[in-house]
Order: structure tokens, then sequence, then C-alpha cells
């Protein structure tokens, strides 16, 4: 074996396994119901970690079976503080007409 034969195996495998990698979670993305509950697409998935661990969290309650829909990106308000998001909708809300 050659040296740029060596070289190619160890650029190639690795490279490989990514490509599986990826294609295994793609199919995963394809058969659940995460992309119609979350509207978030495989991309956003694949490159944003707080959306794959959305995604990893919701497909591993979908196997417990113990209820038929599950919510995503729900903000639960806090006793003492609220987010910018509550904070302008709140707003919002309390202008008048």
């Amino acid at each position: 074996m050659t040296l740029s034969a060596f070289l190619s195996v160890i650029v190639l495998v690795p490279i490989g396994f990514v490509i599986l990698y990826v294609l295994s979670i793609f199919l995963k993305y394809r058969k659940s119901s995460y992309k119609d509950a979350s509207g978030n697409s495989f991309l956003q998935i694949l490159f944003a970690k707080g959306n794959y661990g959305e995604f990893l969290i919701t497909s591993r309650l979908k196997k417990l079976e113990m209820y038929d829909r599950l919510l995503t990106d729900i903000y639960l308000p806090n006793a003492y503080e609220s987010t910018k998001r509550e904070r302008r909708i709140s707003s919002k809300l309390n202008e008048s007409p």
C-alpha cells in the first residue's frame, strides 16, 4: 500500500462515518412528527445545538407513548421574572387601539 492510498483511507473513513451519522439523523427526523410540531427544518436541527437537543428529547419521549401529542417551544412563565418576549407581548396587549 502506497502512502497516498493510506492517507486517502485515513481521510475517507471518518468522512464515511460522518455521512452515515448524518443520514441516520435525517431518517429519524423524516419519520418523526417533530418537524410538524416545531417547524424546524433538518438543517436547523443539524446546525443548532438547542434544536438538536430538543429533537432528541422529543423523539425519546415519543417512544414512551404515554401521550398522543408533544408540545415544543413552550415558554413557562417564572413567578419572579418575565422574559423579554413575554414583556413585549404583554405590552402590545395592553396598548389601547
